[in-house]
């Protein structure tokens, strides 16, 4: 069991020490100052019928757990996912394979890691909640009860479900983190769009937040006896255009039946069963695909002769230098195709062929962004790869890295994203409408940019992998300020100025990045 603790420690303290938990404990204190809109703000997080509740200390605690329950593990799950390819990638899988602990232990040691880091975040946003009460006070008292008692039987409930499903789909789904990215996406929308329906049981509900805002329909029914008032909740940011100051609501928490903990309990205790079943797919980072047989003598010499024949040069030839781009592009364009399997590239061509079929409208709202984040997977890692595969100092000392490199990583990224779009741009340049099709091409390059920016900015994949995630879910519905290809709404012109803002910054960051590679190879000269 000390094993266990140690391991638990290390990894929460590698994922906290990094630069990248910095920016996101930022990220989610900004956000969590928005959850309760200022007093004289122009928009709503929770709306219900028309009604909002007063600053008190239940309104701010159970709507910041609400908000927290909902994004929390929607966002949180692309943060915390790939804990065991991570071991992989440092070079410490082997020691652990080599470790008298088992596997149920080491995988119970990563979704409780993927927990304390969660439950760090949430913990953030609980403090805001507390500091905004007192911010926007209206004279109410102040109930620590009211605070505690939703993040306890709420939000913790729910972080337990992403740390555990987030174990689970990295090894049921295996290396594929997109299959993993895509799947808890379109389940987790599904399990929000079911849990809000009207016959929806709380004790169903995996967020739990279903019960805070059916208690809090139901003050706002009893308002009017004869049921005047019309049943509409909205849960997000909207604006309050249609609100009337006057149409507010005194609500005093909820009261937790027993059922609603013994499922909450019931579900943590069918996710760790789950776990334990899964955790028998786990193979100690042991490569299959490797096999140790002895090889034999004719195996050796046919395959000396084969080295041999194809790195042969002759004596007193002249070697021919190329620095043309085009090998790169070419060779960056086929790291790009091979990385999707063939399931991926099935889904792929459907969403193309549904590109040029079916009605613009939905081809542009919900077909193109599902269809590029399908592609996350290969842009994510675009100028972070070479720091994975420890190839970094050989990218430094090659010939001119910047103008060779990472250009053809830029153009080949741009060429693939535009490709999965060509069905779509050939359809608006049929009907003459080019600025559409042009307004495409700098969506894709703009999407492309932001990927290689981020990858040299954070060393990693998984922020542009959020961030996009949370882009395309925006585009899904409709925001306007998401919309980076802009065809529904007039901000290209932002989105192009700010690409190539960004393209300076890329370029202004990679020269900075070589030239710390190479500044240990100038000791030994």
């Amino acid at each position: 069991m000390n094993l266990f603790f140690q391991i638990v420690k290390a990894d929460f303290l590698q994922r906290t020490r990094s630069y990248n938990f910095l920016i996101t404990l930022c990220a989610t204190v900004a956000l969590a100052y928005t959850f309760i809109p200022e007093p004289n703000a122009n928009y709503v997080t929770i709306f219900i019928s028309g009604h909002q509740g007063i600053y008190n200390s239940a309104w701010f605690g159970y709507v910041t757990a609400t908000m927290t329950s909902i994004f929390l593990p929607f966002v949180g799950f692309f943060l915390v996912n790939g804990s065991i390819a991570k071991d992989e990638q440092l070079k410490v899988g082997q020691m652990i394979a080599a470790s008298p602990i088992s596997n149920f232990k080491y995988i119970l040691s990563k979704a409780t890691g993927n927990f304390l880091l969660l439950f760090s975040i949430a913990l953030f946003v609980f403090v805001t909640s507390i500091f905004l009460f007192f911010l926007y006070n209206g004279g109410y008292s102040f109930e620590l009860k009211h605070f505690i008692t939703p993040y306890l039987y709420v939000v913790l409930p729910a972080l337990v479900f992403t740390a555990l499903i987030a174990v689970v789909f990295e090894l049921v789904f295996r290396r594929y983190t997109v299959i993993q990215n895509a799947v808890f996406f379109f389940s987790f929308t599904t399990i929000l769009t079911l849990n809000f329906g009207v016959s929806s049981s709380t004790l169903m509900d995996l967020t739990g937040s279903r019960i805070i805002i059916q208690e809090m329909e139901e003050t706002v029914a009893n308002l009017a006896p004869d049921n005047t008032i019309a049943n509409m909740t909205s849960i997000g940011y909207f604006k309050k255009s249609n609100f009337d100051k006057s149409s507010v609501f005194q609500f005093n928490g909820v009261d937790f039946p027993s059922a609603f903990v013994l499922s909450r309990i019931g579900w943590i205790t069918f996710f760790f069963i789950l776990l334990s079943f899964v955790s028998l797919l786990f193979k100690r980072f042991i490569n299959e695909k490797i096999k140790f047989s002895e090889p034999t003598t004719v195996a050796v010499s046919i395959m000396q002769n084969k080295i041999a024949q194809r790195y042969f040069i002759p004596l007193g030839t002249s070697l021919s230098l190329n620095y043309s781009i085009l090998p790169l592009i070419k060779m960056e364009m086929l790291l790009l195709l091979r990385k999707n399997n063939k399931w991926l590239w099935m889904l792929t061509i459907i969403g193309m062929i549904m590109l040029g079929v079916l009605p613009v409208l939905l081809c542009i709202q919900i077909i193109l962004p599902v269809l590029w984040f399908i592609q996350v997977h290969c842009i994510a890692d675009l100028t972070s790869k070479e720091i994975r595969n420890n190839t970094a100092a050989i990218t430094g000392c090659s010939y001119m890295p910047i103008m060779r490199l990472l250009n053809a990583q830029i153009i080949s990224a741009t060429i693939f994203m535009i490709c999965v779009a060509f069905p779509l741009i050939v359809r608006y340049c049929t009907l003459l409408d080019f600025k559409a099709a042009i307004v495409f091409i700098s969506g894709a390059f703009f999407i492309v940019i932001f990927a290689a920016f981020l990858g040299v900015l954070f060393a990693s994949h998984k922020t542009f992998e959020v961030l996009f995630f949370m882009i395309t879910y925006a585009n899904i519905n409709n925001i306007a300020f998401a919309d980076y290809y802009s065809t529904q709404h007039d901000y290209y012109q932002f989105f192009i100025i700010f690409s190539f803002v960004l393209l300076i910054l890329l370029y202004l960051m990679k020269a900075n990045f070589f030239v710390d590679i190479r500044k240990p190879l100038s000791t030994y000269y």
